[in-house]
């Protein structure tokens, strides 16, 4: 393949100044040939060439010599510029024809291992299908760990600055405590503002399993995207040391490991 070169020298004088024989674009258009065509600039010439691609401001044209010339978009007539565009698009329509997989809600992925309801710090219970979030915190701790009673007024400062900012982030406590008085105590002494794993469910432990949490370990954020994949499992230190960019930095993983 021969080397690909710009509009601003030699073919300056090639599509700028020499008009090459051949059909008109009336013409062309006529035949329905408009990938082999007359291309015509803003200031009246023509060159013969095959659309191959547009490719951000350059319309790549392919001249019957095979050479490979890139013409900027804004330099061709404006019905050119309509008819790279539209070659452009009918290429790529087979990938807008294919829809991308909706995402999955947490209340029907994580909602597997969450459980069906949430208990909040008043008492009430809520749905997990009504969580809407991009990312979700996984908040295993206990009352009994002095380490946790002293993390979560830290956890709740960050939550809310989140929060107020509209980012899409919820959290889920996990309660290691042996007691649901203990539970309780640890979400009412401290305010927590997000829901709990009611006390006694199986998901604690099935989560607890999951994510390899022992209580030796706590307080631990794990952050996981909707369908209870791990984004971080040092939520809690990022919480810490990189306070309201933790989030980014978590969001930043998430886009990473989307699929294209």
């Amino acid at each position: 393949m021969k080397s690909v070169s710009t509009i601003y020298s030699a073919v300056t004088a090639l599509f700028f100044v020499l008009a090459l024989p051949g059909a008109t674009p009336a013409q062309d258009a006529a035949a329905g040939n408009t990938k082999v065509r007359q291309w015509e600039s803003v200031s009246g010439a023509l060159v013969e060439a095959e659309f191959v691609r547009l490719e951000g401001t350059l319309v790549h044209l392919k001249l019957p010599n095979n050479d490979l010339i890139a013409v900027r978009l804004s330099r061709l007539v404006e019905r050119d510029r309509k008819i790279a565009e539209q070659l452009a698009g009918a290429a790529k329509s087979p990938e807008k024809d294919v829809k991308p997989p909706p995402k999955p809600k947490p209340g029907i992925a994580l909602g597997k291992l969450l459980g069906k309801s949430l208990v909040d710090t008043d008492g009430s219970r809520s749905s997990t299908g009504d969580m809407e979030a991009e990312l979700i915190g996984l908040y295993f701790a206990a009352y009994v760990s002095r380490p946790c009673r002293i993390f979560t007024p830290k956890l709740r400062s960050f939550y809310s600055r989140i929060k107020g900012k509209k980012l899409p982030f919820e959290i889920v406590f996990i309660s290691f405590d042996e007691t649901e008085q203990n539970m309780r105590r640890h979400m009412e002494t401290r305010t927590m503002p997000w829901p709990a794993i009611p006390f006694g469910s199986r998901s604690i432990k099935q989560l607890q399993e999951k994510y390899g949490v022992r209580m030796g370990g706590l307080p631990q954020l794990i952050i996981v995207d909707p369908t209870g994949k791990i984004i971080s499992t040092r939520g809690h230190i990022e919480v810490e040391s990189a306070r309201a960019k933790a989030f980014d930095q978590w969001l930043a993983t998430l886009q990473e490991q989307a699929p294209e």
